[in-house]
């Protein structure tokens, strides 16, 4: 990177750009992928609040908005 600290039109440039592209949608798919293969592995674990504390980070992590 040419700077250290971007300006703020380097940063809605920045936005502009990828909101151009399909990169949100392509990282929020990759990220559910992740978030269902680690809920898969917890399936193995028997039933207890600290399983389910896990599912709902899983669930949080790819469902929250900001």
């Amino acid at each position: 990177f040419e700077k250290e600290v971007p300006t703020e039109e380097d940063v809605v440039n920045a936005l502009h750009l990828i909101q151009r592209t399909d990169a949100v949608d392509r990282c929020l798919a990759l990220a559910e992928s992740i978030a269902d293969e680690a809920v898969s592995f917890l399936d193995s674990l028997p039933d207890s609040r600290y399983r389910d504390a896990f599912l709902d980070v899983a669930d949080y992590v790819v469902r929250r908005t900001k």
